[in-house]
């Protein structure tokens, strides 16, 4: 042990000097005592000690442990010697694999056996690493209550965030009834059976339960509520407790009722459509009908829903070849057919549904009665009078032309439509004319050529401009008027079917509006990123608007800046902006401050605006504007809009859709509920990271005054062990050694404190095991000699109370051990029991008992002169047994904890 050299690192020069004088007193070589990191490791080069005692915290660039950390490759044994007992700290430390960590204040026989077996260890080149994790998580989901319902305590509900304040309208104080706190009166109830049974089953089979119901805020409005939980059981395997979430989704439950009306609106829509309609799905299976269908089949939809269409249709097992189902599902198209059912004629009609990929997921199917156009075509064929006056009266646009495509007649109706009187049209091709638009005109030759090849009628869909420039959706029949066996005029007949295709566009968008935004509502459900809930938007604007380019931008906290958060748009969108722009989108950031409030209320909008400058105007004029105009020409854009995120008059950036050219800005209510959506989300989720930073500064704060505390109890306790070691006569030495022990004792209280999550409340049995172990420890009591009984409960006790209580323990406990036995043996029982209303401390032994002589009530020692002062601090009463010993009786009632702010 001579030759042991050890490296003290510890920049308190009081604590320094005592550590020193105790090492060198158990003959330990301390050539050095470093005051920094920095200085430690050039020492631990120097000297290369056989062990280092470092303390945590130090002055200078780095702490003890990075020292340590440094100092690791010259496989040195590191004892930590600190005031820090955080988890985050010990797991720092644990790191570097330190040989010991003893907490300040510590006992010099503590240090001495741990350096010892430190060296031990090292010489031996054993690695003892016994590490002990308990630690308990509250996980912070700030979405929603996050609670415990403890099981054995009535159901008292502990709540382990602020939410309950907010969701409800009341204080955690304010639900409590009587000891009992909870949130159960508030229930609707209709829900509270349903709520007792879903726990109770969950209790039963220790499975994970969700439930829902309605409260009563208190504000008197009605909040819906989901709840999710679990039962925790015991070593008993009784059920201890439940931990659970508690989710406000009244918001949620208010959308849904609203798609519930959007959807009835829709299927009244859907059901006055005169056309039979149905959905199927890509096997073939009736999913969804409408009135007309049933009308038309001459039965319920139950008697056909969910079986396969030609089964009702065709009357087949199998579909037939000319199926425009079957059809439908090789060419990917609509396909159709003409057919009688029940006596008339309708047209068949099968339009894919396709997903983003092109993928068929199922087929629109359209029945539409033509039965008078089948009898007018068979009439026009029968008779020519009848033909004139049906042609003359069809509202269908119908034209007469020649086989080289001249007119030789048309009716009134496409008269209208064209905007040109028959003398104006006749004798034109009527390929020449101005209402169809250029890429309709190849499907028009091509089905010509079909018709003269095949000489049958061709149908087909086709689009024309009319005079007032509105475009209109047509289905086109050709047929060939024979004279003679030999095919002499052409018969155009055009059926316009503009207000069906728009039914169906509009009925295919509003399901897929309702889709996305159900999707995105769910999505934005439990989201804390503004990051993810900006992507979120973004792809979501994209999937309603496939072929538009789509940027989201953000701000910053202060609304001062703007900058780019996602952009979406093809693979090389990207690349090609960053070459135009010379810079990294993302990199850039424009300045609010700089532009007028008149601009700025451009850039605010809460609806679909349109952006006059375009692209200049959208980067706030900040690029110039000749560089803008590359932009929207490279890219064929053609418009951009442009919403913004905003709520409750705070602004956090905006969604800009870049429209190409043909295209026009569609789903805008979508849109602008989506961004609505997510302003909400990101005002959430900025209001839950100020309320972090909040909480990590105060949990700062409180680490740094414990470590104040413990290093100021830590000198105290310091200046007494040099103090006592100057002094002479045992008295005197007894007295400062008492004092050290009470030092000790409100020491640990600070220690218990920190260690207790909730800063107020320590475990109190933990705390007088210790305090009794560093008493027995100070005097040299041995284990097996003084028979220790601890007799109390695992409760947690407030700071004003356990601090006069751990100095009484500390009095009797030390007068027991220097005066009850006669013999260092014996047994001392200290029991902590709660009464009715108060609380029974008893410390007791079987020594020889206290004079009778002696009044401890009244009596000139320091020691029990303490005692009664503490006794009277927490109201309490004293009682003094001699039958068997001497056994101190104090009955008190835990005081209420003050807050200090």
């Amino acid at each position: 042990m001579a030759n042991n050299i050890i490296l003290l690192v510890e920049d308190e020069s009081i604590e320094a000097m005592d550590i020193k004088r105790t090492l060198e007193l158990y003959g330990y070589k301390v050539p050095y005592v470093a005051s920094n990191g920095e200085e430690a490791v050039r020492k631990a080069l120097e000297i290369m000690p056989d062990l280092i005692l470092m303390d945590i915290v130090l002055k200078g660039e780095i702490d003890g442990i990075e020292a340590a950390s440094k100092i690791k490759e010259l496989n040195i044994p590191v004892i930590y010697l600190t005031a820090h007992s955080e988890d985050s700290t010990i797991q720092r430390a644990f790191v570097t694999e330190p040989y010991a960590y003893i907490l300040k204040p510590f006992d010099a026989k503590e240090l001495k056996f741990a350096v010892e077996l430190a060296i031990y260890k090292h010489e031996s080149n054993k690695k003892i690493s016994e590490s002990e994790k308990s630690y308990r998580t509250l996980s912070e989901n700030l979405q929603g209550i996050v609670y415990r319902v403890s099981l054995r305590e009535n159901g008292n509900m502990y709540f382990f965030n602020d939410r309950v304040t907010e969701m409800t309208g009341y204080s955690p104080e304010e639900l409590k009834h009587g000891e009992v706190c909870s949130i159960d009166p508030l229930i609707i109830s209709e829900d509270k059976e349903n709520v007792i049974n879903t726990v109770k089953n969950a209790i039963k089979s220790g499975k994970f339960f969700v439930v829902d119901y309605r409260i009563k805020n208190k504000d008197g409005s009605i909040k819906y509520f989901r709840e999710r939980g679990k039962p925790v059981y015991g070593d008993d395997g009784k059920p201890l407790y439940i931990d659970g979430v508690i989710f406000d989704v009244t918001e949620t439950n208010n959308y849904k009722l609203e798609l519930e009306k959007s959807y009835k609106l829709w299927k009244d829509t859907f059901n006055a459509i005169e056309e039979g309609i149905c959905f199927i799905d890509k096997n073939g299976i009736i999913k969804q009908c409408n009135s007309a269908m049933e009308a038309l089949l001459e039965k319920p939809s139950n008697e056909f829903m969910e079986k396969k269409c030609w089964e009702i249709v065709h009357g087949t097992d199998e579909p037939p070849e000319n199926c425009p189902v079957v059809k439908m599902w090789k060419s990917k198209k609509r396909e159709s057919l003409e057919m009688s059912i029940n006596g008339e004629w309708f047209k068949e009609t099968a339009d894919p549904i396709l997903d983003d990929k092109g993928k068929l997921t199922g087929a629109v199917h359209i029945f539409t009665n033509i039965n008078e156009r089948k009898e007018a075509e068979e009439a026009l064929i029968e008779s020519k009078e009848k033909y004139k006056a049906l042609f003359e009266s069809d509202p269908d646009y119908t034209l007469l032309v020649g086989l080289d495509g001249i007119i030789f007649d048309v009716n009134p109706a496409a008269e209208h439509v064209m905007g040109l009187s028959k003398d104006e049209l006749l004798k034109k091709n009527f390929m020449e004319l101005e209402i169809f638009p250029k890429d309709e005109k190849p499907k028009h030759k091509k089905m010509f050529k079909k018709l003269l090849k095949d000489k049958e009628v061709v149908r087909y869909e086709s689009r024309i401009i009319t005079h007032s420039n509105e475009i209109r959706w047509l289905k086109t029949a050709l047929a060939i008027i024979m004279k003679d066996d030999v095919p002499k005029h052409i018969l155009m007949i055009h059926s316009d079917i503009t207000q069906r295709k728009k039914a169906i566009k509009d009925l295919q968008e509003s399901l897929q509006e309702k889709e996305i935004t159900s999707q995105v509502v769910m999505q934005l459900v439990g989201v804390v990123s503004t990051s993810e809930i900006y992507s979120i938007i973004g792809k979501a604007v994209k999937q309603l608007l496939p072929d538009s380019y789509i940027i989201v931008s953000g701000t910053s906290a202060n609304e001062k800046n703007v900058r780019i958060m996602e952009i979406f748009g093809p693979k090389n969108f990207f690349n090609k902006l960053t070459t135009i722009l010379g810079i990294d989108p993302y990199e850039m950031e424009f300045s609010v401050g700089e532009i007028s409030s008149e601009e700025l209320k451009k850039h605010r909008s809460e609806v679909l605006t349109e952006y006059k400058e375009g692209f200049y105007d959208l980067t706030m004029k900040k690029i110039p504007r000749s560089v803008c105009q590359i932009i929207e020409k490279v890219f064929h854009i053609r418009r951009i809009y442009s919403i913004r995120f905003s709520f409750e008059g705070c602004h956090y950036g905006g969604v800009s859709i870049a429209i190409l050219e043909g295209q026009s800005i569609d789903h805008k209510k979508a849109i602008e509920i989506i961004v609505h959506q997510a302003s909400i989300a990101i005002r959430r989720a900025r209001a839950e990271e100020a309320i972090n930073e909040s909480l990590r500064e105060k949990d700062v704060l409180l680490r740094e005054i414990h470590h104040r505390v413990n290093n100021n109890l830590q000198i105290v306790s310091s200046l007494l062990s040099l103090q006592i070691k100057h002094v002479e006569g045992n008295e005197t030495q007894n007295v400062l050694k008492e004092s050290q022990g009470r030092v000790k004792s409100m020491a640990m209280i600070h220690e218990k404190l920190y260690q207790s999550s909730r800063f107020t409340n320590i475990n109190f049995k933990e705390y007088v095991e210790k305090l009794v172990f560093d008493i027995f420890y100070s005097y040299g009591i041995k284990n097996d000699s003084i028979k220790l009984v601890v007799d109390i409960e695992d409760v947690l006790m407030n700071m004003d109370t356990a601090i006069p209580l751990g100095l009484i323990i500390n009095e009797l406990v030390t007068n027991i051990v220097k005066y009850a036995f006669s013999k260092p043996e014996g047994t001392i029982t200290i029991k902590l029991k709660p009464l009715q209303e108060q609380m029974e401390l008893t410390v007791a032994d079987d020594g020889i008992g206290l004079p009778t002589d002696i009044d401890a009530k009244n009596t000139d020692t320091l020691g029990f002169q303490l005692v009664n002062n503490l006794v009277n601090q927490i109201d309490g009463k004293i009682e003094i047994d001699r039958s068997i010993g001497t056994k101190f009786k104090i009955t008190f009632e835990e005081l209420k904890y003050k807050k200090r702010i």
